[in-house]
């Protein structure tokens, strides 16, 4: 094994090693079922992305690919900026070059690249408890930092019993009452209602006439990734990627809200449902209800166990999942990004929660494992 190694941008022709390596590092890659190799879905990740280029660099021990860093980008909106940023997926070294410094040596020529055009914030969720100590130190505050709003899932289990004889995990003799009573008050003091005057379609893909609805939202929120039909399109309507679920609801022909869908059938003895998307008009609960009731629906219908869906803690869209059995699932959600000049995003801690939107859909991972 040289340690005369090179780390570089990426070279097309790369992604067949890539793949490789992430198959490698996260056994198996990605961890969703759809019709495309992984060499396809990398492509599409990294290559077809409607708002910019993806930055992605590489290390190499003579051919061998050890290590890779992908930065998706995105448009954001935060506080009263709009900042081209990037989500921060996909950073892989090989199991046998480890411990030599290899991650940052992969990292630097990225944060290069994306210093000369201007895009520097970067967010990643972690579960790496190292990652997670080294964070929680003071002194690298002035390099990441825990996002300011603490985010949560939420699940709904409809057979707690069938969920742990999948899915394992200690105390379920405390967590089975618990989780049983709560699910019954909320069906109990929270029945579903019917809403008059709106109407939800599905949709294949999303037309132009969501651009309003979507630039209305944006205006309206603190902090938000700024979609639009084209971006939408290519996250969940790009042929080959996979079944998303996609709903519009109206009022008298206006688009008042959305809703995404997925079924992860990577596991396909325990298929796990997600709310990957969910937004409507600001004070729009009775919208918001009927596309959690048409969710439940679908997920029924199809027999999936567990569904969940990522929010922001007292976002308003937490009562109308609350109404069909959705509750914190108390999985702690390690959301970090990196500090950067002029964007205020500490001023996010004083923002009412329903100007705050995050999803599952922004950090492009639906888990087969909710640990």
């Amino acid at each position: 094994m040289s340690t005369d190694y090179i780390f570089r941008s990426y070279s097309s022709g790369d992604e067949d090693k890539i793949s490789e390596l992430l198959t490698l590092v996260f056994g198996g890659w990605p961890h969703i079922d759809s019709d495309m190799s992984p060499i396809e879905y990398w492509k599409w990740k990294y290559l077809e992305n409607p708002i910019h280029k993806s930055y992605v660099t590489v290390g190499l021990d003579g051919e061998k690919i050890i290590s890779c860093h992908h930065v998706m980008v995105q448009k954001l909106k935060i506080m009263d900026s709009i900042i081209l940023g990037g989500a921060a997926t996909d950073f892989a070294v090989h199991p046998a070059y480890r411990g030599q410094g290899i991650s940052v040596k992969t990292s630097n020529p990225n944060m290069i690249m994306r210093q000369k055009d201007d895009i520097l914030f970067t967010y990643f969720i972690t579960r790496n408890p190292i990652l997670i100590k080294k964070f929680s130190n003071p002194k690298n505050l002035n390099v990441r930092q825990r996002f300011p709003k603490e985010i949560i899932n939420l699940t709904r289990i409809s057979d707690i019993d069938l969920h742990f004889k999948n899915m394992p995990i200690d105390n379920q003799g405390i967590i089975k009452p618990g989780v049983k009573t709560l699910k019954a008050l909320n069906r109990l003091l929270n029945a579903p209602e019917y809403h008059e005057g709106l109407e939800i379609h599905q949709i294949e893909s999303f037309g132009e006439d969501i651009n309003n609805f979507l630039e209305e939202i944006t205006t309206g929120h603190s902090y938000m990734i700024i979609r639009s039909a084209d971006y939408l399109n290519w996250r969940y309507a790009y042929p080959g990627i996979g079944e998303y679920r996609k709903y519009i609801i109206k009022e008298r022909d206006r688009i008042i809200g959305y809703s995404v869908l997925r079924i992860n059938r990577y596991n396909p003895e325990y298929p796990i449902g997600y709310i990957v998307e969910l937004v409507t008009e600001n004070g729009r609960e009775d919208a918001a209800v009927c596309l959690v009731a048409k969710a439940v629906e679908y997920f029924d219908k199809n027999n999936v166990n567990i569904v969940n869906y990522l929010t922001v803690k007292g976002h308003p869209s937490i009562k109308a999942l609350a109404r069909y059995g959705f509750l914190n699932s108390r999985v702690k959600i390690n959301l970090y990004t990196t500090r950067e000049q002029g964007i205020k995003l500490d001023e996010l801690a004083n923002v009412n929660p329903s100007r705050t939107y995050f999803s599952w859909g922004d950090i492009d991972a639906l888990p087969v494992r909710m640990n």
